[in-house]
Order: C-alpha cells, then sequence, then structure tokens
C-alpha cells in the first residue's frame, strides 16, 4: 500500500497530476531524478543491473530494510517503475558450469 501512495506522490510531484483515474498511468522521470527519489524517499539504491532485448536497462533497487523496486530505463532515458515490494533476499548464484 506504501508504493501505491508513494508512487502516486510521485507522479503528482513530476507531472502535477494524474490524466484520468480509470486510466492507470506509469510512473516515469528521468533516470536521475526516480533515482534520487527512491533514495531520499525509501534509502534505495540500485544492486543489480542488465540490459534488456529491447535496449533497455533495468534495474533493482533495494534498502537495507529489504524493500525493493525494479526500474526500467528505455534507450530515450525515461525510467519507469515496474514493480515494487518488500522482503528482497539475496541468494547465492546457482549459474551453469561454463562449457570446457
Amino acid at each position: 500500500m506504501r508504493y501505491i501512495l508513494a508512487a502516486a506522490a510521485f507522479a503528482l510531484a513530476l507531472f502535477g497530476s494524474f490524466a484520468r483515474a480509470e486510466t492507470p498511468q506509469p510512473v516515469c522521470g528521468t533516470h536521475a531524478d526516480v533515482l534520487a527519489w527512491m533514495k531520499q524517499a525509501y534509502s534505495e539504491v540500485p544492486v543489480s543491473i542488465g540490459l534488456a532485448s529491447n535496449g533497455a536497462i533495468v534495474e533493482v533497487l533495494r534498502s537495507r530494510e529489504g524493500t525493493w523496486t525494479i526500474v526500467m530505463t528505455q534507450p530515450n532515458g525515461i525510467t519507469c517503475l515496474m514493480a515494487a515490494g518488500e522482503g528482497w533476499q539475496d541468494v547465492a548464484p546457482k549459474l551453469p558450469e561454463k562449457p570446457a
């Protein structure tokens, strides 16, 4: 619930108002603004990053308390929140052996 309220507040701060209540809008902004806001509001910082097949950059942000957010930055530089939650846990990677 706090992420829904936080996302709404973030969108309101960035865009001034919502378009239409029945049409959900993604929470987006510049990469710097989104990361600064997540750090200030939730103490979340990037811990993982990857390149998607469409050229977008996907990042996982997390806090020491275990809250997490996944953001995606499109090639045009716009970053959007994709998912968020609580209880993030790091696991030991179980990658396949490299072929000989």
